[in-house]
């Protein structure tokens, strides 16, 4: 299954998880699993391409995640460039212009398929993802 139809089926689970309850509690009770600090470090001590997609349809790219904290995101004939950390359970970053320049940080869980869902501060999913 090619990454771009992967995404777009990850949303489409994102969307139908979304209820009474958050996203990240409807995640958590069909045993998706949270990424710790030593998982994610290790997974962002390399080169990471990432394909995602915006839960919301608001866009869809590909962003490039360099060991050093600097990285890049390119969608719909735009592109930026940004930042990265790992604070505690979250994976945060910062673009100079894209998300209005704020940092944000997101838990990341692990999803069949080897996909990832990431859900911000209200426990809703923000982007779905796969490494390219």
């Amino acid at each position: 299954m090619n990454n771009k139809l992967r995404i777009t089926l990850m949303a489409i689970v994102a969307a139908a998880l979304v209820g009474c309850q958050t996203s990240e509690e409807a995640l958590k009770e069909a045993g998706a699993k949270q990424l710790t600090y030593a998982e994610l470090t290790k997974i962002y001590s390399v080169p990471r391409t990432v394909a995602w997609s915006r839960a919301d349809g608001a866009a869809s790219g590909t962003s490039v995640f360099q060991p050093n904290g600097t990285a890049t995101v390119s969608w719909e004939r735009q592109s930026d460039t940004g930042t990265w950390r790992i604070v505690g359970y979250t994976f945060c970053e910062k673009w100079i212009g894209a998300l209005r320049g704020a940092e944000n940080c997101y838990s990341v869980y692990k999803l069949k398929y080897g996909s990832f869902m990431t859900i911000n501060d209200d426990g809703n999913v923000f982007t779905t993802f796969s490494f390219k």
